[in-house]
């Protein structure tokens, strides 16, 4: 009983004493450390099918069934989150990533997919969870930075993944490679049984301390219009977050190496010192320059201009608008064109990552932010998901030109009721 007091009241003090920005930077270690694993599965996966133990027809289960994992699992760890403390399900979680890479080193179909659905399982739990904590313990009128800081490691840690990957693997070797990732996985995890504080209930206990800690508005009832635009916007930012996945990561960025391709020359890809880039290589380059110079880089700057300006409805306008010229652009665009639009097309995606999640966590009471997060997440995986068998689907009828198009169509269709929650917002601001 004794013991348990004193666990009970260190764990007070790591809340009181946790900055955000210190939060920020276990979790998104944490997150850097965990993703070197699943890129792999996307880079090296396909030309070593031989020492995974499967044929190469199964590899685009593979690479999808994380996905479908997380589109099943988001909503019940959304709900589990709101129920008990969020440090050992993060814990937890993190572990099953260690095991999913354990799995990867022994060849055949039901390891490797095992090892997929556990990963779903762990970033669906790193996720949410991450994103839960920091809506724990940040002011709301920070969301927006505090949500883009930690997406720039979710975003450093893919561009490095995705760099690295490749090259251990040919270094070390395809099982060899997975050795190392699950070292890695447990490092972040014992760092994460040191350091990561427990967050679970910290709202509350700042109201009952009289708001020491954390700035905790009171949850007293809304008017009827307030209300009523709460709402809208809720299914605004579930659409926005499908829409996000399904045009920017499904099939723009399923499609980089097909425009790279069909849209740029030998003597394009050749660079001083080096020669002529084949179109893998070149991608693969232009890819992480993408991930390490626009997404990571820009997406806390995003969140705190979102912040400062309290116009997040403006920002996310402005981003489909932005959105539908550049797939424009991509679909008529030739050599530096086509560069040019895939680097805002990185840019749309991380401006609409960024700030669909902190409105999620404005648009309802505190004891909700982990269904609304697991809705969020599912939406988001079901257009990640249904993006590239479309795309690919419609390819052969319509060509590279008539897919980006019909993008842009979509995301011009979206763009009035996403001006009208703009103009609403400042209305209701004033």
């Amino acid at each position: 009983m004794l013991r348990t007091r004193l666990m009970f009241r260190r764990q007070q003090r790591s809340m009181r004493s946790i900055a955000p920005g210190q939060l920020v930077q276990i979790i998104a270690g944490g997150m850097i450390l965990a993703i070197l694993g699943d890129a792999n599965i996307y880079v090296s996966l396909p030309t070593h099918t031989a020492e995974a133990g499967i044929p190469l027809v199964y590899v685009g289960l593979m690479q999808a069934m994380n996905r479908i994992t997380r589109i099943i699992i988001n909503g019940p760890y959304g709900i589990l989150l709101e129920r008990v403390p969020r440090r050992p399900l993060m814990i937890f979680s993190l572990l099953l990533g260690a095991v999913s890479n354990l799995c990867y080193l022994v060849p055949g179909f039901w390891p490797l997919l095992i090892g997929r659905i556990l990963w779903g399982v762990c970033w669906a739990g790193i996720w949410l969870g991450g994103h839960a904590m920091i809506f724990d313990i940040a002011d709301e009128q920070e969301y927006g930075e505090r949500t883009g800081q930690v997406q720039m490691g979710f975003w450093i840690g893919a561009g490095v993944s995705s760099f690295f990957s490749g090259i251990l693997t040919d270094w070390l070797g395809y099982r060899e490679f997975f050795v190392v990732a699950a070292v890695c996985v447990f490092l972040g995890w014992f760092c994460w049984i040191i350091w990561l504080p427990e967050t679970f209930g910290r709202r509350k206990a700042a109201r009952e301390n009289g708001g020491a800690g954390v700035d905790v508005p009171a949850e007293t009832p809304a008017p009827r219009q307030q209300t009523r635009h709460r709402r809208w916007e809720f299914g605004a930012t579930l659409l926005l977050a499908f829409i996000n996945w399904f045009i920017f990561l499904g099939v723009a960025g399923s499609f980089w190496p097909i425009m790279v391709d069909q849209r740029t020359t030998a003597a394009f890809r050749t660079l001083p010192l080096v020669g002529e880039l084949g179109v893998s290589s070149f991608t693969g380059i232009m890819t992480a320059v993408v991930i390490l110079l626009v997404n990571a880089l820009a997406a806390p700057w995003i969140g705190r201009l979102s912040d400062r300006l309290g116009r997040s409805w403006l920002m996310l306008a402005a981003a489909v608008l932005l959105g539908a010229v550049t797939m424009l652009l991509s679909a008529q665009g030739y050599g530096v064109v086509i560069l040019i639009g895939i680097f805002f097309q990185g840019l749309v995606m991380s401006i609409l990552g960024v700030l669909i999640t902190a409105q999620m966590g404005r648009t309802g009471p505190a004891r909700q932010t982990g269904r609304r997060l697991g809705l969020l997440n599912i939406c988001g995986d079901m257009g990640g998901a249904l993006g590239p068998l479309l795309a690919f689907a419609l390819l052969p009828l319509i060509g590279l030109a008539g897919v980006l198009y019909g993008t842009a169509v979509v995301l011009i269709l979206i763009l009035p009721p996403v001006v009208w929650l703009a103009l609403q917002e400042k209305r209701l601001t004033a």
